[in-house]
């Protein structure tokens, strides 16, 4: 599928930022325009696909994000890593966190 100019200038732009050494992304999930990023850094990012500019930012995490899953009809993202975190959606803030000490988790799904 061809892109419009709006959107090959966002995914340039995403691309430039997933492909950057500095900031290794390790969990993606995408939804009506939104593309979430889960990083090294344990940073979540929320970014518009039309225009590759970050939308929100969901600071917290202790460790590397492993998995994303959205649960938007609680208006909820939950990331995996050494802990599990549910997030609200639209504020960015850290709605329960779930630890456990055995393993980071790979995946998160519903």
């Amino acid at each position: 599928r061809e892109l419009g100019r709006s959107n090959q200038r966002g995914a340039a732009l995403l691309a430039s930022f997933l492909h950057a050494p500095a900031r290794p992304v390790t969990a993606l999930a995408v939804k009506d325009g939104t593309l979430w990023t889960g990083g090294e850094d344990g940073a979540v990012k929320a970014w518009g696909v039309e225009d590759g500019h970050c939308l929100q930012l969901y600071l917290g995490s202790l460790s590397p994000i492993r998995a994303l899953a959205l649960l938007p009809d609680q208006g909820l993202l939950c990331t995996a890593g050494s802990d599990l975190r549910l997030w609200e959606l639209d504020s960015g803030e850290v709605a329960a966190v779930l630890h456990w000490k055995a393993h980071e988790a790979l995946a998160v799904g519903g």
